[in-house]
């Protein structure tokens, strides 16, 4: 089994169903699944079209918004991420891709507080359920509304506190690239559930991303080589935001990220 998988982002307005069909016969093994499409098209269906299907989940996206985000209370986040850590466990993926939330007019110890606090309720039923909560972090302009989580440090310093194999964090070599040396170089290696591959790391605003890259323009050959010698075992995502939409858009989209990630793995058998 090819651990790369791609992310419906990528194929922002094609359908859940569309996403299914479309992957498998381009030859794509596994989906990063979004749970609003989910939601559109109907859970129990899209359950059944992905055991139908027989395509792997590398990860469910997203619950969160713990300290209030989407307007949900604190009690609700934590309620909609158990329905995701179930809604992940029904399709067989290893993760739910959980945000922090903003960290608005919290300090920071009151926002860390609310994160752990939700964690500690969550862990139990993730780890009955065999799924890893995965905190998402982003350092870029535009990402406040999702996470306060923004550098190596801070994550770090979340998962001592949490101090659980159930909560592990995605990483994205765009968004720390100066920290993979770093990561690969101690135990934090071993708490990345997901690596996710995204082109829109180096904008001013998460609105408006680049047009889609190469592998070489993010580094993202060295990156996985790095992580691969380092012990890395879980799912590479392809998780690309274009402004252009369309199936013909999409169908080259999902051809390139395939193309890249042969082109890897022609390189390191590993992956």
């Amino acid at each position: 089994m090819s651990r790369f998988s791609i992310n419906e982002r990528t194929t922002a307005q094609w359908t859940f169903d569309e996403d299914v069909v479309n992957y498998i016969a381009f030859g794509v093994e596994a989906i990063g699944v979004r749970r609003d499409k989910i939601i559109n098209f109907g859970e129990e269906r899209s359950i059944e079209l992905i055991q139908d299907m027989a395509i792997n989940v590398s990860s469910v996206f997203w619950g969160g918004g713990f300290t209030g985000a989407d307007g949900y209370s604190h009690r609700e986040s934590i309620d909609d991420v158990m329905r995701g850590i179930q809604l992940a466990a029904a399709l067989s993926s290893p993760v739910i891709v959980v945000g922090t939330g903003p960290r608005g007019g919290h300090t920071v110890n009151h926002s860390t507080r609310l994160v752990l606090d939700a964690l500690q309720e969550l862990i139990p039923v993730a780890r009955e359920e065999g799924i890893v909560i995965g905190l998402e972090p982003l350092n870029m302009k535009g990402a406040e509304p999702w996470t306060f989580l923004t550098r190596l440090t801070e994550i770090q310093r979340l998962l001592d506190d949490v101090d659980d194999p159930q909560v592990q964090f995605v990483f994205d070599p765009g968004y720390l690239a100066s920290d993979l040396d770093r990561i690969c170089n101690s135990e934090l290696v071993q708490h990345i559930c997901v690596v996710r591959i995204t082109d829109f790391h180096s904008c001013d605003e998460l609105n408006h991303p680049e047009t889609i890259p190469g592998y070489e323009n993010v580094g993202v050959q060295e990156a996985l080589f790095i992580l691969e010698q380092s012990g890395f075992q879980g799912f590479y995502e392809f998780d690309l935001m274009s402004e252009a939409h369309g199936d013909s858009v999409y169908q080259e989209t999902v051809k390139s990220c395939l193309s890249i990630s042969q082109s890897i793995l022609s390189d390191y058998s590993g992956v």
